[in-house]
């Protein structure tokens, strides 16, 4: 399986996420909420979990790394741990750029702001337990 980013005629031209196989070719990931682009940049060993960033779109297009399984589609990470009240608020996780072989650690960039600074660009680890990923 090959995993990376390209020009996705069926959506104006944007760039999105996709993953290859030899059976079923070049797939799309899509985005998240309508956003305006992805990109893929880790995949686990077995190939059954892709991460990267993706702009939402609900969030006026701001990067948010994501995490994508065939059964749950693409998830803002962000989204998954503050759900579970492992992220606080300040954090804005904008990137995903490495995934053990296992997929259950992903290292990536966040974005930190206490409102009262500009935001502070920091690197982040997080530690899902496989059977969170299915």
């Amino acid at each position: 399986m090959i995993v990376g980013q390209a020009k996705d005629g069926a959506e104006q031209g944007q760039r999105r996420a996709f993953r290859w196989t030899s059976e079923k070719g070049m797939e799309s990931l899509g985005t998240l909420k309508g956003g305006r682009g992805s990109s893929a940049c880790g995949i686990s060993a077995d190939g059954l979990v892709i991460v990267g960033d993706v702009k939402d779109g609900v969030a006026q297009n701001q990067r948010r790394a994501f995490r994508w399984t065939a059964e749950k589609g693409m998830q803002s990470v962000e989204k998954v741990l503050t759900d579970k009240g492992l992220l606080p608020l300040q954090w804005r996780l904008t990137r995903v750029y490495a995934i053990t072989p296992s997929g259950t650690v992903l290292i990536g960039e966040a974005a930190y702001t206490d409102g009262s600074t500009s935001p502070l660009t920091r690197a982040w680890r997080a530690v899902i337990p496989r059977v969170h990923l299915f």
